[in-house]
């Protein structure tokens, strides 16, 4: 539970909570007499997350001082250290209360949604500064936002789940512009399990199909949205189901990502859950087909910037490449992984293709060699994007937020410059495999 220091003032939150870095304790502390809330944290005893290892060791903290001169006397593993408690900006605050944030790594901006769902604020991702603050015509979910290509227009969804929000961005402004009403089957709440079922109803998924056309997939029904115009084109997917418990599974199992360049969306069906579709808005039918095999479900969709390759995660952790422009039926090409990966990232290139793991390494793969590039750990709940070229990420991790070069070689040298020597044995084995440890540092 969460406690008061010895004054009462001070309410801090609960030390099991450990912060989105690895190896590091962070706790939220708040005003109760002022309002305001701040942040510190400090190096744990070992580079281990409680949630994985199912071990802690809960440090000793106490709480002194005018909000001003706040301290913490914090003990861990048999050392004690005093910390600084600063006073935080409205940045800070609102990265670490906010109800959902989207990054948009190539305008160098954050989009905030507050934690009731009535706010949405635009940061500066370099210097922290709150460029716009709107209050939406209707609540907003907790569903990441999209933002176009370029950066124009940015699009949420309410909470209600059947809307989705068009915004107009500026360099120093938010504007709604519009409201698209997202068709659905009859008999369908979108935002409760439906009782004949028993599932949910899947997430608004939005992708881009270039800066003026969107592809929005909502309870088994894609679309293709054109933003100038304000209206769908060409025609809608919607699966075969017809039976009342059959469109329930739909709602809940169909969802698609838009191809981009191509007038067309690769659908994830509910028919069979490994199955994926091709579907032509202009021709309003399926062009093609892919079944992933195996027991696991596709858990996530994603294509190149040219809409050529087509990477498949599964829920077992494998990543899967389909080359559309492959002659033959079989068009897969090497497995990436068999396992391990939790979500796809991005392709900054037709042949890089980035993905985070279950123990948050990020990831950057040759696809066309099937080998891995180079990895490492960003940091835990951190919310990130890729530039469009792949040579940075913007990042948000707790109540800090930076751009993060993408350059390994860069990094390799400030680690040489740091440790002034080679790499020892057991930090080689950490390398990826293929990488030339032996001239590392030397």
């Amino acid at each position: 539970m969460p406690r008061l220091d010895r004054t009462g003032r001070f309410l801090i939150n609960p030390v099991q909570r450990f912060g989105a870095s690895l190896g590091r304790f962070r706790f939220l502390v708040f005003d109760l007499v002022q309002g305001h809330a701040g942040t510190f944290d400090l190096p744990a005893p070992a580079q281990q997350d409680a949630s994985f290892t199912g071990e802690s060791q809960l440090p000793a903290v106490s709480l002194t001082g005018p909000p001003g001169e706040l301290r913490a006397t914090v003990g861990v593993a048999g050392s004690v250290m005093v910390a600084r408690v600063l006073e935080p900006s409205a940045f800070d605050t609102t990265m670490l209360t906010a109800r959902i944030r989207t990054v948009d790594a190539d305008h160098d901006r954050v989009l905030s949604v507050d934690a009731d769902g009535n706010g949405l604020r635009l940061w500066d991702l370099r210097t922290h500064r709150m460029l716009a603050a709107v209050r939406p015509s209707r609540p907003l979910a907790a569903l990441y936002a999209a933002f176009s290509p370029d950066g124009t227009r940015v699009l949420t969804t309410p909470a209600d789940g059947s809307t989705v929000l068009v915004w107009e961005v500026g360099a120093d402004s938010l504007r709604e512009r519009d409201r698209i009403d997202l068709p659905r089957p009859p008999d369908i709440d979108p935002t409760d399990p439906d009782p004949r079922s028993g599932r949910s109803p899947a997430w608004v998924d939005v992708t881009f199909d270039g800066p003026d056309h969107v592809v929005i997939s909502a309870l088994s029904y894609v679309e293709r949205w054109d933003l100038v115009q304000g209206r769908e084109v060409g025609t809608a997917y919607r699966p075969r189901a017809q039976e009342p418990t059959e469109v329930s599974i739909a709602a809940a199992g169909t969802w698609a990502v838009a191809r981009p360049g191509h007038g067309q969306a690769a659908v994830r069906t509910p028919a069979g859950t490994s199955d994926v579709v091709i579907w032509d808005f202009d021709e309003g039918r399926e062009v093609d087909s892919l079944n992933v095999g195996g027991s696991d479900a596709v858990k996530q969709l994603g294509f190149d910037p040219m809409g050529r390759l087509l990477a498949v995660l599964t829920y077992d952790g494998a990543v899967r490449i389909w080359d559309m422009d492959k002659p033959g039926k079989d068009k897969w090409l090497k497995p990436l992984t068999y396992r391990g990966v939790q979500w796809l990232s991005a392709f900054s290139s037709q042949s890089t293709l980035s993905t985070q793991s279950t123990q948050n390494e990020y990831t950057a793969w040759d696809v066309s060699g099937g080998t891995e590039r180079y990895h490492f750990t960003p940091g835990y709940g951190a919310t990130a994007d890729l530039t469009a070229d792949g040579a940075s990420m913007g990042l948000v991790d707790g109540s800090d937020g930076y751009v993060l070069a993408l350059d390994p070689e860069r990094w390799l040298h400030k680690l040489c410059a740091v440790a002034g020597r080679g790499l020892t044995a057991g930090e080689k084995a950490l390398t990826p495999s293929g990488s030339r440890t032996d001239q590392v540092c030397d």
